[in-house]
């Protein structure tokens, strides 16, 4: 699969581990790219790539739907205050929700 996909070159040259100092006080890790699969209707949560790990999507057939949302501090009061599941009683960030859609 690796020799399949690649990066866009914007990302190549974001790439930490591409871009590795000769100085550095760690080695270089072995693994520059890992790869996450997913099925027709699947969801993938908001999660932070480990390790500062840079990612990107490639979408081989169909689209992936994004949701982003712009967090108010009333969002941040009620999710840190346990407020899930979330809902629009509970939490206003329903009202700011936007999309952006890849497709292949």
């Amino acid at each position: 699969m690796s020799s399949f996909v690649e990066p866009p070159d914007t990302m190549k040259k974001l790439f930490r581990v591409e871009n590795w100092p000769d100085d550095a006080l760690l080695a270089k890790p072995k693994v520059s790219k890992s790869c996450l699969l997913c099925v027709k209707d699947s969801y993938t949560d908001f999660h932070v790539d480990c390790g500062g790990a840079s990612a990107w999507y490639h979408v081989l057939k169909g689209e992936k739907t994004f949701y982003l949302i712009r967090l108010a501090s009333v969002d941040i009061s009620c999710m840190s205050a346990g407020g899930l599941p979330l809902t629009t009683a509970r939490c206003s960030l329903l009202t700011r929700v936007t999309n952006a859609t890849i497709a292949s």
